[in-house]
């Protein structure tokens, strides 16, 4: 390929193996190749290109205005482009998207130059790169915008490629830049900052909930993964909620029942995590970073073009974390490696090919044996320090997670999209020992289990496009989806002279609740001799579902958006004994044909402000009997909501008021009673509603001002009182870049208030009061490469119960500490 000695340097192609090898003087040179050769047109045209990175902005202008654009990717680096809409010149186009960017352009023959302002344009010499803008992009990455607010279309609720003004339900979005400013490295801290989710601890256990209810639905770049699962106490798949999150370009949480692209679940939110993808220049970062009780993580990420003409670029992200933790005996290590590979087929055809690896490493867990408050009588125990852990220092497991996924998506010539996802995902935890204590006097609770595997298998196909009816362009989608989960695990029981030779002494400390108040599971002695089999656990759950969702254009102000989703669902699951056979637990549930509709109106009453409602609906199989034995039928909930959406400043601040009103159709409660095997029995209840308020902002208040914050209260007519949730919740995170000579210096600070929690067993009730808890965060950059940060979480050191639970029969009540002050300090550097 021919060069001018005055050429920008080119990043050229690489192996994954010498990714790290580059000097961070290269500069990637991105050029945007519009249809081939195409004269430009002095006619105006129609755009719609919401405000993103600047390079994905110019290669969608490029893609619609048909042009050659040029560019130097080092002026394009870290800057957002305006939102362009309506019709326009092309000229005046790329104007408004460059405006207040600090570039300009020029207009020379079928190709646009754009290039710092105050440089000659004549003196710029760039390769004959040949990136094609038809190739698809990912316009919706929030990495690089440095915003937190999502500009670009978001499929996650309806399938559509909406943005959050245009979607008629209640969406957040923490974006890469939130979760780099308040160092979120798991599932578990991005959700401690979401709108509208709160965190609940039990012990080591954590569940996630909005809107009153669990949230069970998780997806991984739209398709549906195995969430957190449970058996007796013993994980069949852990989830996501520990997982890093180095790989992750954002997190999606769509509110309210999600029955349309989802299928089965509860109407309390879903999940979706978007991973990130391989970018057409050159880019890479080294972060490293130790805090308090002995941690230290490291991660990498390099990303960049494999070819010289760029239709094949790769990423390869790597991540690990080894620490301690304010409880005692705690060990966690967590190790993440990441790699995708797009290829771009043809210019419009674009397949992705990847893999996902997990390590995780934990000692000293006490799975969800919290401290108890009150025992079998409703004697008060006292509570024990922050420190305090009923796990014992062995107690704990290896799990290994390897996940291969593939994507392929085509553009058709008529404007239609298609795209075909396929994932496997196989965990492994060959052994895990589970060792607690609950109360002074109590038998310790000792448990192995072996084999736990957990098999998820995904496939979607959908398609969709414009069609023209009674004069006007609407949207209509069409897809379907089948997924298939298979869980095994092996449980023991401990040897038969365990307590009566290894735990002779230990009984007598516990007996001393001082002992016990103090030392937890600490001092208990590793298991010795001969395990023997107790039970088996099989369990296997098969969905498939189609859907269609069609979004007509009423009106040039009103959209009304019409869907509707088929699914069929299959649920095995089996507990058998090791020793003669017998079923401990055989449960067979199948649903065919449920349909899920689904509806919304969204009106813009100007160029801001939009007034949306909704009808949304999802069922939830459950395995809980009543005092017969019989399996309940499934739960139904039928999600309503109206609200208002804005957007400002071209999109970089979205803003949003939702009531909405939950009617379960069919759910249950706690009988009072016991199944004849002794369980908790249930019946089924019609007819309650839950309702509440959320308000919600994110993105730029103003220049160098980021936040996202909201308001939500919630109440239910719902009768459960084994989660304590909050009805009220206030978040707010903003970090500030300052001004003129100090511009090098980021500060910032998250505020989170919810108000009182209560749990309640037979005996007692245990409330947590309202509280605050306060984080900061400071960066400082030394030059454009090498930055520093400082994260202190709990600034001010509240001692709070993150978590209180309550249980039936005399089980007594449980907290969870919240964490003490913490701190951790990092380096960056960006090639």
């Amino acid at each position: 390929m021919p060069t001018s000695n005055k050429t920008l340097p080119l990043v050229r192609a690489f192996t994954i193996g010498r990714m790290l090898t580059f000097s961070p003087s290269k500069i990637a040179v991105g050029i945007t190749l519009a249809v081939s050769c195409m004269q430009v047109q002095a006619q105006d045209i129609q755009f719609d290109i919401p405000a993103m990175p600047l390079a994905q902005a110019i290669q969608q202008f490029g893609k619609v205005a048909g042009v050659q654009v040029l560019y130097s990717s080092a002026e394009l680096n870290g800057k957002t482009s305006n939102a362009i809409k309506g019709s326009q010149s092309t000229d005046q186009a790329i104007r408004l998207l460059l405006n207040g960017t600090g570039l300009v352009f020029s207009h020379s023959d079928n190709a646009i130059t754009v290039y710092a302002a105050g440089t000659d344009a004549g003196s710029i010499n760039l390769d004959a790169v040949n990136i094609d803008s038809n190739a698809i992009v990912d316009p919706s990455t929030t990495e690089g915008t440095h915003s937190y607010t999502q500009a670009g279309p978001s499929s996650t609720a309806t399938g559509l490629g909406l943005t959050l003004r245009e979607t008629p339900q209640s969406i957040t979005v923490v974006t890469r830049q939130k979760m780099d400013d308040f160092n979120a490295q798991t599932l578990k801290d991005v959700m401690k900052q979401t709108p509208g989710v709160s965190v609940s601890y039990l012990a080591d256990s954590v569940t996630l909930f909005a809107r009153g209810t669990e949230i069970n639905n998780y997806q991984i770049d739209g398709s549906r993964t195995a969430g957190a699962a449970s058996s007796l106490g013993a994980p069949i798949n852990t989830g996501l909620i520990f997982d890093d999150m180095a790989d992750m370009d954002r997190v999606e949480v769509l509110k309210g029942s999600t029955g349309l692209l989802r299928g089965d679940g509860n109407p309390s939110a879903t999940i979706n995590l978007v991973r990130k993808k391989p970018t057409r220049d050159f880019q890479a970062h080294v972060d490293a970073g130790a805090g308090s009780w002995d941690t230290y993580r490291s991660d990498v990420d390099v990303s960049g073009p494999l070819t010289d003409t760029g239709n094949v670029r790769g990423r390869v992200v790597a991540a690990y974390k080894d620490g301690n933790s304010y409880k005692d005996n705690v060990q966690n290590r967590n190790t993440l490696l990441y790699g995708t590979v797009d290829f771009d087929l043809t210019p419009d055809t674009l397949l992705n090919i990847g893999f996902d690896y997990k390590e995780r490493q934990t000692r000293g867990n006490s799975n969800s044996t919290g401290a108890r408050a009150y025992d079998l009588s409703g004697n008060y125990q006292g509570k024990t320090s922050r420190s305090w852990n009923a796990g014992a220092p062995w107690s704990g497991y290896n799990l290994n997670d390897l996940t291969f996924f593939t994507t392929l998506e085509h553009h058709f010539d008529n404007g239609w999209d298609a795209k075909l996802q396929f994932n496997i995902e196989k965990s492994k935890i060959p052994e895990w020992k589970n060792a607690t204590v609950n109360q002074p006097g109590e038998t310790p609770s000792v448990s192995r289990y072996t084999g736990t595997e957990n098999l998820n298998k995904g496939l979607n196909v959908d398609i969709k496009g414009d069609f023209e009816l009674f004069g006007r362009t609407h949207q209509l989608l069409i897809g379907g989806d089948y997924t298939r989960n298979d869980a095994r695990m092996n449980r023991w029981r401990s040897p038969a002279d365990y307590q009566a030779n290894q735990l002779s002494d230990f009984t007598d400390f516990i007996a001393n609740p001082q002992n016990y108040l103090s030392s937890g599971g600490s001092r208990f002695p590793e298991v010795e001799g001969n395990w023997s089999p107790r039970d088996e656990f099989r369990a296997n759950t098969t969905r498939i579902g189609t859907y269609l969702a069609t979004r007509l254009n009423l009106a040039d102000d009103v959209k009304l958006i019409l869907g509707a989703r088929t699914s069929d669902y299959k649920y095995d699951y089996t507990d058998q004994s090791a020793t003669d056979g017998s079923y401990i637990s055989d449960i067979h549930q199948k649903e065919s044909g449920v349909v899920s509709p689904y509806a919304g109106l969204v009106y813009d009453l100007n160029k801001n402000f939009s007034l949306y409602t909704s009808y949304a609906d999802i069922f939830q199989p459950v395995t809980v009997q009543d005092a017969d034995g019989k399996l309940l039928d499934p739960k139904k909930g039928v999600t309503y909501e109206v609200g208002s959406k804005a957007e400002f400043f071209d999109g970089r601040l979205n803003a949003s008021v939702a009531y909405f009103w939950k009617n379960w159709k069919n759910t249950y409660e706690s009988s009072g009673g016991r199944t004849p095997t002794g369980d908790t029995a249930y019946r089924n209840v019609t007819g309650v509603m839950e309702h509440g308020y959320e308000l919600e902002l994110s993105g730029e208040l103003a220049p160098g001002l980021q936040a996202q914050g909201s308001y939500v209260l919630n109440n239910s007519e719902l009768n459960d009182s084994y989660y304590g949730l909050p009805k009220q919740q206030f978040k707010f995170d903003t970090t500030y870049q300052l001004p003129g000579a100090l511009s090098n210096l980021t500060v910032g600070a998250s505020a989170r208030w919810q108000s009182k929690i209560s749990a309640s067993s037979d005996y007692d009730t245990l409330e947590q009061k309202a509280y605050w808890v306060f984080d900061t965060m400071t960066r400082y950059r030394f030059n454009q490469h090498l930055s520093a940060s400082l994260n202190v979480n709990n600034v001010l050191d509240k001692k709070y119960f993150s978590g209180i639970n309550g249980f039936d029969f005399g089980q007594g009540l449980y907290y969870t500490w919240g964490e003490p002050r913490n701190m951790n300090v990092s380096m960056r550097y960006d090639f």
